[in-house]
């Protein structure tokens, strides 16, 4: 039986912690680049007694600058959804605009069961970790679940998704070759 009239459900937002952190650390790594470097036409110089140096510091505060600008268009655009499930049973990805720009292709995991699967050791951490792969007829890599243990992840997911005839089942993590 088709769900299309269902419209599209939100499986897992970022939570507002997480986007916050991102966003201040990209703006106060931009700030402090600019501090350093001054900004060209005009009298401030920047802090660094090096020109040389000035022009490096330049380009990563502009760097990070924009970063910053993506970060905020990004959670006004996707509004910090990380899986939707879809009318026809698929789960998707939302592209990032520099996702968009770069042309990657969009991730998408269909079927009737979808495997959770988490990392077998993580080496990083951070405040997106663990990282999982949903696999199916398609694959998802590197959903981050924010320090939520993947067995609740699955019961979240499942309590949203059982209604459009799609399961999610967790797997045993790969072992390490």
């Amino acid at each position: 039986m088709s769900t299309v009239w269902r419209g599209s459900e939100v499986l897992w937002r970022e939570p507002w912690g997480s986007v916050i952190g991102r966003t201040l650390r990209r703006g106060v790594i931009a700030a402090l680049a600019l501090l350093l470097s001054g900004l060209p036409g005009t009298a401030w110089t920047g802090i660094s007694p090096y020109t040389w140096l000035r022009i490096p510091f330049a380009i990563i505060g502009l760097l990070w600058g924009l970063l910053f600008v993506l970060a905020v268009a990004n959670v006004a655009r996707s509004r910090r959804i990380v899986l939707m499930i879809m009318g026809t049973g698929s789960v998707e990805r939302p592209r990032s605009i520099q996702e968009v720009w770069l042309r990657r292709p969009h991730e998408v995991v269909m079927g009737r069961t979808i495997t959770v699967t988490p990392p077998s050791q993580s080496y990083r951490i951070t405040r997106a970790e663990p990282y999982v792969v949903l696999s199916g007829e398609g694959a998802i890599k590197g959903v981050p679940l924010f320090r939520t243990d993947p067995a609740a992840f699955v019961e979240q997911v499942n309590a949203i998704s059982r209604a459009r005839g799609v399961t999610f089942v967790l797997a045993e993590p790969a072992a390490e070759a």
